[in-house]
């Protein structure tokens, strides 16, 4: 019996082995390749214009890399690009709705498989674990587990094994980086090197194998080169590096390039850069061009050339050229448009056209959305938004992130609900911090405690300095019974001589 038992561990144990193995294969050499894009972002600066670009252009190459997956019936390379689009950007209800039909799609081709009369139960049990290993809901696979001969209890087992193969390799780029295939000239192996390199902050590694990519004739190696050139205040170098990648046909060498010369060198070549680059229908950068020239008109055109050629950059452009014109149905409908594709610039002018539109509720929404991608003004306007609407324990904990990210009107508004709640205490030390910063509420709400607390000079003084930073509602001033103790002092009556005109 226990020799039985052993035998039934032992091709247990080899099925799993073979199993696992295969996938770990899948994962490394035979894995999906991730678009330079997607490596771009993952690898690069997420904040500003252009770290919400190059997230725009990786969500639009992860959907687009599934459907063409999809569409050559490979189900399950099509699941992996929407399971690590779904990891980097949960938020997108297109990217997971377009995951759950994936799944289901793979689902019904597993079934398929199942049905052949030469079937192959490792292949089939593998693409059950994966599938279930994303899915782990999904119960019409269970008479496949079964037909197969395999138990619950095995598949289980592979399925754990796999999730950790998954969250372990796909995530991170799922790519079998060796040095020895760098080093035999695997361009494809160097790169994604490099890009891990960076990300871990070993900077003169990864110039160093950008710089043997770029040497080899690799356009993306020389403009990855030049982003480092560049951040590095190198711009001469830099400016070399994107020619060399952009006359090599990388356009985003050609858009860099030309957005250097616009900002540091001849604006008559970066608009002959930006017009070669709109022949070819990337028209954003000779847009910006024009509208910096005060031809709003053909910027407008150009903005929606570019939009309709699916640049996202345009289509936010063009939303704000409508939206200044006075047209907001259609500037809404394209700030919608970039915001569901990722643009979290078009989120925030979505939430402001909804604020102002007395729409709080999907205010609140997309204010939340742009506060998690850390934007500090969003969550000031989210805090504003919760303590009206929503939870004041919330408002105030965003407030005070806020507050310490260096807003002072965070601290302000934060010392407001302390008072409110009566902490008097921290809600002066917040007012300090508020009115040291810049926000001159806060002087103006420190000088009300300390004219209550009949410290009239050190009063007078932060009003003075609220006044001086624009505090103008002498009307408020005039009423506001915290500063009764100070409203009869010939410096009161001066000050307000003085600043009101």
């Amino acid at each position: 019996m226990g020799r039985v038992l052993f035998l039934v561990g032992l091709i247990i144990s080899l099925l799993m082995t073979k199993i696992v193995y295969s996938l770990e294969e899948y994962a490394g050499d035979k894995a999906i390749d991730l678009p330079d894009s997607v490596k771009e972002y993952m690898d690069g600066d997420k904040e500003g214009l252009d770290g919400s670009l190059l997230k725009s252009r990786a969500i639009m190459d992860i959907k687009q890399y599934a459907d063409m997956m999809a569409d050559g019936k490979d189900t399950i390379s099509a699941l992996q690009y929407l399971v690590i689009g779904a990891k980097l950007f949960p938020y997108r209800k297109d990217i997971i709705a377009r995951k759950n039909e994936i799944i289901e799609n793979a689902v019904q081709a597993t079934l398929e498989l199942e049905k052949s009369k030469n079937k192959d139960c490792s292949v089939i049990l593998k693409r059950v674990a994966y599938i279930l290993s994303v899915a782990p809901d999904i119960s019409s696979l269970s008479h496949t587990r079964k037909l197969c001969g395999k138990s619950n209890k095995i598949v289980t087992a592979i399925e754990e094994s796999i999730v950790k193969i998954i969250n372990k390799k796909i995530p991170t780029l799922g790519l079998n980086l060796s040095e020895q295939k760098c080093n035999n000239g695997n361009m494809n192996t160097c790169l994604n090197l490099a890009i891990r390199e960076h990300r871990y902050g070993n900077k003169a590694k990864a110039k160093r194998l950008f710089t043997k990519i770029c040497d080899s004739g690799f356009a993306m190696g020389c403009d990855r080169l030049g982003v480092i050139e560049y951040v590095g205040g190198s711009k001469v170098e830099a400016k070399r590096l994107f020619t060399k990648a952009c006359d090599r046909g990388f356009t985003m060498g050609c858009d860099r390039l030309g957005m250097i010369e616009y900002v540091h060198g001849s604006k008559v070549e970066a608009k002959r850069l930006f017009t070669k680059l709109c022949d070819v229908g990337e028209c954003y950068g000779l847009g910006v061009i024009e509208h910096d020239n005060g031809n709003k008109n053909e910027a407008k055109r150009l903005f929606g050339k570019a939009c309709d050629s699916g640049s996202i950059e345009g289509c936010f452009e063009l939303g704000k050229s409508e939206g200044r014109n006075g047209n907001k149905a259609e500037a809404k409908r394209l700030f919608t448009k970039t915001c569901d594709d990722g643009f979290i610039m078009g989120c925030r002018l979505l939430g402001l056209i909804e604020l102002q539109s007395g729409n709080r509720i999907e205010a609140k929404r997309l204010f939340t959305k742009t506060c998690e991608e850390g934007k500090r003004l969003e969550c000031f306007r989210l805090a504003n938004l919760e303590s009206e609407i929503g939870s004041k324990a919330k408002a105030k904990r965003l407030y005070a992130e806020v507050c310490d990210g260096g807003n002072a009107m965070g601290c302000d508004f934060l010392g407001r609900l302390e008072y409110e709640g009566g902490n008097k205490a921290k809600a002066k030390r917040l007012f300090i911090k508020a009115c040291d910063g810049g926000a001159y509420d806060g002087c103006y709400n420190v000088a009300c405690e300390l004219s209550i607390s009949k410290n009239q000079s050190s009063a007078l003084d932060y009003l003075e300095k609220a006044l001086s930073m624009g505090y103008d509602d002498f009307e408020q001033m005039g009423k506001d019974r915290d500063l009764d103790n100070i409203r009869e002092t010939s410096r009161y009556k001066s000050l307000i001589n003085k600043f009101k005109k």
